[in-house]
């Protein structure tokens, strides 16, 4: 199992980590997945989106992650489309686990604790009571760049 540091230190912004597994893209348009031993980067969930950054490595290769998804206990980090991922076996065929800096956007990150979980309760509060909708049909979802509310309205 990976340790997910992003469940008990939510300021962490960077680990050194170890690949432990490779997926093709799922499908047309989508990049590789990653296993780290190790990550700071949130799946997303309850409103939240997942987190972005960057895998670095020592020789200065780079790979953006544009998400993340929770998989039983396990963190997957999904790359960038159109880039070859990091080989399993090593980097530079040395057969040796590489070893990774997984580096989260952090503004983005702030951003989105910014736009507090009570806020996002307040919006959908405020839709179930003054709007009248029914709690089944409205939700809010945080952004970096602000709170999305939806309410159906009868």
């Amino acid at each position: 199992m990976s340790e997910n540091v992003c469940y008990v230190d939510a300021y962490a912004r960077t680990v050194e980590a170890r690949l432990r597994a490779v997926e093709p893209p799922a499908a047309e348009g989508r990049g590789a997945t990653v296993l780290l031993d190790r990550t700071v980067f949130y799946p997303g969930g309850g409103g939240q989106p997942a987190d972005r950054g960057m895998l670095r490595t020592a020789d200065g290769r780079a790979w953006q992650v544009v998400g993340a998804r929770k998989q039983g206990d396990e963190i997957w980090h999904e790359l960038e489309p159109g880039r070859d991922p990091p080989a399993l076996g090593g980097l530079g065929g040395s057969g040796a686990p590489a070893i990774f800096t997984a580096d989260l956007d952090w503004e983005r990150r702030l951003r989105l604790m910014r736009t507090t979980r009570r806020s996002t309760h307040s919006a959908e509060s405020y839709g179930a009571t003054t709007a009248r909708c029914d709690r089944r049909e409205h939700g809010a979802r945080r952004r970096p760049d602000g709170l999305r509310v939806r309410a159906d309205v009868r």
